[in-house]
């Protein structure tokens, strides 16, 4: 099946950059076409609870053959879940080339985690997303501060305009913001290993703005007040009354944006170069090479590097708040 991200990378990797840049216009209207439909439905119908809420009412199971089926068909549907996850990890423990046509693996090692740590080549590629996303994720917090407490305080046309130019490289598919990015910068940044993590903050800003703003819309303005009406400024009022009021929210975004960053392929397959390829290229290339045993060891450190930013992100936030994974 052809689709139009793939056809784009084909027209840039063959140099056919004007037939690149039409197919990223087609792509970028569809996208932006369902967007404003959804936004102008949205806008319609307004939606509010007329009256209390009432909880579903809980239903036991009392035939044993009817809790046998239950427990074979969530059993069933846990182990589809989990089955590639177990399969990627069985093969990061198999030496590259050795697993062909036994039904078990014929040896088990954990080579494939040593090298990627000894051997500054396979290294590179961990170095290069964690620094990318670090500094992706540092801007977007500091920008999408910045950003809300700007709008916060706008009002009418001028703030919709602001949400919308907020939500679009959200909204926009990550190769047309990467080859956006490479015709937009490409005497200045294309080539270079800053472009990666700049369309990183581009793609994921309106993660840790929305977030943001979720917060403040839960802080009553006469807190903001009381604190004026006590003596602090403006700068005092927002250091020690409004950011810690936002923290949990800005927290959140962050981690979101970070994981996000941290395995993102379809802007990096587009933009990124030998010398600051991410996790994600470095996946593709072994598996190109045939080198399964190295793709999944990087694809359960990619794994355990996401599921340790989550739980940092959780005790960030402190107790008392609503998981970041449910």
């Amino acid at each position: 099946i052809r689709v139009l991200s793939v056809e784009i990378l084909n027209s840039k990797l063959n140099g056919n950059m004007p037939m690149a840049l039409v197919e990223t216009v087609l792509l970028a209207t569809s996208s932006l076409s369902v967007l404003f439909v959804l936004r102008w439905y949205e806008g319609r119908h307004r939606y509010s609870s007329v009256g209390k809420g009432v909880a579903s009412r809980r239903t036991s199971i009392t035939s044993n053959v009817s809790k046998a089926l239950a427990g074979i068909i969530g059993g069933a549907a846990v182990l589809f879940l989990i089955l590639p996850l177990l399969m990627v990890i069985v093969m990061s423990l198999v030496k590259d080339g050795t697993w062909t046509t036994e039904l078990l693996p014929p040896s088990y090692t954990i080579e494939n985690y040593i090298r990627l740590f000894r051997d500054p080549q396979f290294f590179e590629p961990i170095r290069n997303s964690l620094w990318m996303s670090g500094a992706a994720t540092a801007a977007n917090l500091v920008w999408g501060l910045l950003a809300t407490f700007w709008l916060r305080r706008r009002k009418g046309n001028l703030r919709r305009f602001a949400d919308v130019l907020i939500i679009l490289p959200w909204a926009l598919p990550g190769t047309v913001v990467a080859l956006s990015a490479v015709e937009s910068f490409s005497t200045v940044l294309a080539g270079t290993v800053v472009l990666l993590p700049f369309v990183y903050f581009i793609r994921n800003l309106p993660l840790v703005v929305r977030a943001i703003e979720a917060s403040f819309a839960q802080i009553d303005p006469s807190v903001e007040e009381a604190a004026a009406t006590l003596g602090a400024d403006s700068i005092y009022t927002i250091r020690r009354v409004v950011l810690p009021l936002v923290l949990p929210g800005a927290v959140a975004g962050s981690i979101l944006a970070f994981i996000t960053a941290l395995g993102e392929f379809v802007s990096s397959i587009v933009i990124y170069v030998y010398s600051n390829r991410p996790i994600s290229i470095e996946i593709l290339s072994q598996l190109r090479q045939f080198n399964l045993g190295t793709a999944s060891a990087y694809g359960v450190l990619l794994i355990v590097l996401i599921s340790v930013t989550l739980l940092a992100g959780e005790r960030l936030r402190g107790p008392g708040r609503d998981p970041l994974v449910q």
